[in-house]
């Protein structure tokens, strides 16, 4: 990893993850987020991104959690179209 973490297989690659689980949803949220609002996202959007992270628990955390947080999220809800 990038901080110099060793990953070993699969496994181990599941083990870091679930280590950083915030760091893992708030990452996925962002890409997400950009590909949805279909425009990089700006720093005034990372409190949304926190938001979705925080309101996704980690009981609940499916793809359809976090694509159901996103289509409800004021970048999402205020986007403008090119046409």
């Amino acid at each position: 990893m990038i901080d110099g973490t060793e990953v070993h297989g699969l496994s181990g690659l599941r083990d870091v993850i679930l280590s950083r689980q915030d760091q893992f949803v708030e990452t996925i949220a962002a890409k997400l987020l950009t590909y949805a609002v279909g425009r990089t996202l700006e720093h005034r959007d990372m409190s949304v991104v926190r938001q979705i992270g925080r309101q996704t628990s980690p009981d609940d955390l499916t793809w359809s959690s976090l694509v159901t947080a996103i289509v409800k999220s004021p970048p999402f809800l205020m986007r403008r179209s090119e046409s």
